[in-house]
């Protein structure tokens, strides 16, 4: 593939209407797209070394635009904030350099799942996007009951195990 004034370009080179053939160039179009504003030219001589990750001032800039596109959200709870005591966009804000210096995808993702989770809203959640960032691959766990809210008294809702997994517990080596 050649580019506009003939000269051969590399195979995993962007190009308009072309697929990109690393996962690395992907996750660095996207905190592209991402990050919004205005992206500069690179200046003749310049060396701009792309990691998988971008660069700090992709990175920075895909941090800036996740922190207006917060801001800008209207389901607020001041009630859960008041009696939690804490403003989401400060816990936000504090994870700045996080996301700027990561230098691994793992850093990367981790840095944005602590960013998500400093929303502390349980309706919003990181959903993996195919060749994107890949989170760990950790074997499944799960407690051998369940456990649900009990509302019967308003006033005073309560917990209660309402199952249990006998076979896990069997297979356990705890007391009892």
């Amino acid at each position: 593939m050649v580019d506009s004034q003939g000269s051969e370009l590399p195979p995993d080179c962007l190009v308009y209407g072309r697929r990109m053939r690393s996962a690395g160039g992907l996750v660095i179009a996207c905190l592209a797209v991402l990050a919004g504003g205005e992206v500069e030219a690179q200046k003749p001589g310049q060396v701009i070394e792309l990691t998988p990750v971008g660069t700090p001032e992709l990175r920075e800039e895909l941090f800036d635009s996740i922190i207006e596109m917060t801001r800008r959200r209207e389901a607020w709870s001041p009630f859960k904030e008041e009696h939690m005591g804490y403003d989401p966009l400060t816990e936000m804000e504090a994870l700045r350099s996080k996301i700027v210096n990561a230098t691994t995808e793992e850093d990367l993702y981790y840095g944005l799942t602590l960013l998500s989770n400093a929303r502390r809203d349980s309706h919003l959640y990181l959903t993996p996007v195919p060749d994107g960032l890949k989170g760990p691959s950790l074997p499944e766990v799960h407690a051998p009951i369940q456990v649900l809210p009990d509302y019967s008294d308003m006033h005073a809702p309560s917990f209660f195990v309402s199952g249990l997994d006998q076979k896990h517990l069997d297979a356990s080596e705890l007391p009892g």
